[in-house]
C-alpha cells in the first residue's frame, strides 16, 4: 500500500511539469496580489513611521490631535474657489512633511481618524445591543477597544485571499488523468487483476489526491503570508487585531481577530479543495478521458461560484457597469434570498468568508440558533463521503 502510493505521488506530484505548473501559478498569483495592492505598497513606508509615532492606542488628547493637525493642514494644500470648488495646491501637496509628501500626511491623518471614528462606533453599538438585550447580545461582550491601525493594510490582507481559489485550480489541473490515464493506456485491466492490487490503486489514488489538496493549499497560504508581508508589512502583532476594524467585518462578533479570520479560511479551504480533489477524480473515472475530466471540474466549480460572480459583477459594481435599474434581472432584495439559500448548500460558498462573519448570520431550528456556514460545511462532509465511496466501491471489472 505504502509503495503503491508513493508511485502515484511520484507519477502526479514528484514530477517535472507539477512544479512547472506551481511555479508558474505562483508568480500569476503573486503579480496579482501585487496590482491589486500596489498603492498600499508604495505607502507602506511613511504609513509605518506613522502608525509606529502615533502608537497602536489613542486617548481623547491624541484624538484632538491629530483633528488640529488634519485641519490646518488641509487648509494649506487645499483653496476654497469663490464659485465654492476646492482646488489641491500641487506645489504645497508635494512638498516635504513629517513622514512623506504632506498629501501623504494629510491621507495618514484621515486614516487614523477613520479608524478612531470606526472603533467609536463599534464601541457605542455593542453598548446598545447590551442594553437592549435582543437575541444576538449573547455573542457580544463589553468592549474597550482604542486601537489604531492601517485599515487599508487590514482591508488587502483580509479581502485579497485568493490562494484557495488557486489551490482548486491546480488541483483539478493536477489530478485531472488521475484514474483516466490508466484507461487510456489500457492498463487499469492489469492493475485490477486481483482484488487487492484494486483496493490498493484506488486507496491510494484517493489519498493522492487528499495529500496533493493539503499540500497546495499549505503552499499558497505560505506563498500569501510571504507576500504580504513583504506588500503589506505584515507581521504577527496584525493577528491580533480585532475584526470589525477591517471594513466590511464592522458588524462581526466580539473577540474575531483578524487572525481568526484567516485561520478560518484556511481551514475551509483545505476542505473545500479536498472536495475538489474528490469531484475532480470522480470525472476522471467517470468520464475517462484527462482532458474532458479537467473541463468538466472546472464547469462543477463554476456552477458553484456562479451566484457569486454574478452578485459581485451586477450589483457590487453596478455603477461601474450600468446605471439602469431596470437592466436588473432581479431585485436587490431577491438577490440577498437567493444568496442566503445558496450559501446554505453550496460548499465553495466556505470561501467567500465575508458573507458569513462580517455580521453575525443564524440559522433557527427546534429554538436552537445555529451558524449559516455549519450547514454547508456538513454539505461538504456529506458530498466528501459520497464521492469516496462511489471511488472506492464503484470498481472496474477485473479482467485481463
Amino acid at each position: 500500500m505504502i509503495q503503491q502510493l508513493m508511485f502515484e505521488m511520484k507519477k502526479y506530484i514528484f514530477r517535472r511539469s507539477t512544479i512547472v505548473i506551481l511555479l508558474l501559478s505562483s508568480f500569476l498569483f503573486t503579480i496579482l496580489l501585487l496590482n491589486s495592492e500596489w498603492n498600499v505598497f508604495i505607502d507602506k513606508v511613511s504609513s509605518r513611521k506613522y502608525f509606529t509615532h502615533m502608537g497602536n492606542s489613542y486617548t481623547e488628547e491624541l484624538k484632538e490631535k491629530i483633528q488640529k493637525e488634519y485641519e490646518l493642514l488641509e487648509h494649506e494644500i487645499y483653496t476654497i474657489m469663490p464659485d465654492g470648488s476646492v482646488s489641491l495646491e500641487r506645489e504645497r501637496a508635494s512638498a516635504q512633511g513629517v513622514y512623506g509628501n504632506k498629501i501623504d500626511d494629510y491621507s495618514l491623518m484621515r486614516m487614523a481618524l477613520e479608524c478612531i471614528e470606526a472603533v467609536e462606533k463599534r464601541n457605542q453599538t455593542v453598548q446598545i445591543l447590551l442594553e437592549n438585550d435582543i437575541a444576538l447580545n449573547d455573542y457580544y461582550v463589553l468592549e474597550h477597544n482604542n486601537q489604531l491601525v492601517n485599515r487599508n493594510q487590514l482591508e488587502c490582507f483580509v479581502n485579497h485571499e485568493w490562494f484557495s481559489w488557486v489551490s482548486c485550480l491546480i488541483v483539478i489541473l493536477l489530478i485531472g488523468s488521475s484514474f483516466s490515464i490508466e484507461n487510456q493506456r489500457k492498463m487499469l485491466p492489469l492493475l485490477c487483476a486481483t482484488k487487492k492490487g484494486e483496493n490498493s490503486l484506488y486507496f491510494s489514488k484517493i489519498m493522492t489526491g487528499c495529500i496533493m489538496a493539503v499540500a497546495v493549499n499549505i503552499w499558497f497560504f505560505f506563498l500569501y503570508l510571504v507576500i504580504q508581508r513583504f506588500l503589506l508589512d505584515i507581521s504577527f502583532s496584525t493577528f491580533q487585531v480585532p475584526l470589525f476594524l477591517v471594513k466590511g467585518y464592522e458588524l462581526c462578533i466580539s473577540n474575531m481577530t483578524v487572525g481568526n479570520i484567516i485561520i478560518i479560511h484556511f481551514i475551509f479551504g483545505v476542505f473545500v479543495t479536498i472536495l475538489t480533489a474528490l469531484v475532480t477524480m470522480t470525472c476522471s473515472k467517470g468520464i475517462g478521458r484527462s482532458a474532458y475530466a479537467k473541463v468538466a471540474s472546472a464547469l462543477l466549480m463554476l456552477v458553484g461560484t456562479v451566484e457569486d460572480l454574478f452578485y459581485y459583477t451586477i450589483y457590487e459594481n453596478s455603477s461601474m457597469l450600468f446605471n439602469d435599474d431596470r437592466w436588473y434581472l432581479l431585485s436587490m432584495a431577491k438577490m440577498y434570498q437567493i444568496i442566503d439559500i445558496e450559501k446554505r448548500c453550496n460548499p465553495f460558498s466556505l470561501l467567500t468568508m465575508q458573507y458569513y462573519f462580517e455580521k453575525p448570520r443564524f440559522f433557527t431550528w427546534n429554538g436552537w440558533q445555529y451558524p449559516v456556514y455549519i450547514f454547508p460545511f456538513i454539505v461538504l462532509i456529506v458530498l466528501s463521503g459520497i464521492l469516496t465511496i462511489y471511488l472506492i466501491w464503484n470498481k472496474k471489472k477485473r479482467t485481463v
